[in-house]
């Protein structure tokens, strides 16, 4: 608990989506970095059974939305991505830089 309550702290920006049903989050996604010039999106993650619904592009939109809205112009964005996810990224013009 103590690592996690560092770790969002320290964080940029997070977003989280919740389905009021259930009332728990069931898709989220932080940003962390430098505030100027460097991010990395961090804990993207949307429970099995809310999966293909969209949720994961609206998290991701809105934290990209974050960074076009407070970093300065020409930010770097990256992230590392599990095989499962990599079509979402690329629909959000994120590509295989190895």
């Amino acid at each position: 608990m103590e690592q996690a309550e560092l770790a969002v702290a320290g964080g940029w920006a997070s977003v989280h989506v919740t389905q009021e049903d259930e009332s728990r989050a069931v898709g989220m996604g932080r940003l962390i970095g430098d505030g100027g010039w460097m991010f990395q999106v961090v804990d993207m993650a949307v429970l099995p059974a809310h999966q293909r619904r969209g949720i994961g592009d609206a998290v991701l939109a809105r934290l990209l939305q974050e960074i076009a809205d407070r970093a300065p112009a020409g930010a770097y964005v990256s992230m590392m991505a599990d095989p499962p996810g990599r079509k979402l990224y690329a629909r959000h013009g994120f590509a295989d830089r190895y």
